[in-house]
């Protein structure tokens, strides 16, 4: 009886051993899959967001700082204290230096979006940017009656979309990697318009 209890138990032991190494490896594959996907969050989308979103802040403060918007008429597309040729060549040199980059980075890594679905900041952006790129084409025509989108450049949400996302992303990747950082802040998951809704157009409703 005895000389078949001890195989038995073996087997078990086996067994047992067997499981525990196939859940493990399949936790840390699991995981390397998740840390790959977060890294390439980082790297790929919101870090050079990031980047980007704080040069057109500084860029956008400088202007309106010499140019105040408040002495401007948006309603009847007059500009006040400030030539129609400078602000055109400032959206000009906006769209072309910061707005496009961020708008093709958007674009092409939907798949890295945090959260579900599209960021309500970046369906803002898009409906923005269009909108000026459509502007800046009829100023090249010669048809400038019109200087303003109507889609304001949604700054606060898109900073805080960005800056909340990347910090999450970091938060995680440092607890995945082992190392625990600091609960700094949660992002928004507030996403509604599915990629293709956003993407399908190529000009603002």
């Amino acid at each position: 009886m005895g000389k078949v209890i001890v195989p038995a138990m073996a087997l078990a032991v086996t067994i047992g051993l067997a499981v525990w190494k196939y859940r493990y490896e399949l936790r840390q594959k699991q995981r390397d899959i998740r840390l790959a996907h977060i890294t390439a969050q980082i790297n790929e989308l919101y870090a050079p967001l990031d980047a980007l979103v704080e040069v057109s802040k500084v860029t956008r403060d400088l202007f309106f700082d010499k140019n105040p918007p408040e002495l401007w008429n948006r309603k009847d597309q007059e500009i006040i204290g400030t030539p129609k040729e400078a602000w055109i060549a400032w959206i000009r040199r906006q769209l072309g230096e910061t707005a496009q980059p961020i708008y093709d980075l958007i674009k092409a890594k939907r798949y890295l979006y945090f959260g579900d679905g599209i960021p309500e900041a970046f369906v803002a952006f898009n409906k923005h940017f269009l909108q000026y790129r459509e502007l800046l084409s009829k100023w090249e025509q010669g048809d400038t009656s019109e200087l303003f989108s109507t889609v304001e450049y949604p700054e606060f949400l898109l900073r805080t979309h960005v800056k909340e996302s990347l910090s999450a992303l970091l938060e995680m990747q440092h607890n995945l990697l082992g190392n625990p950082i600091e609960r700094r802040t949660e992002a928004s998951t507030k996403q509604e318009t599915s990629a293709e809704t956003l993407w399908d157009t190529e000009s603002p409703p």
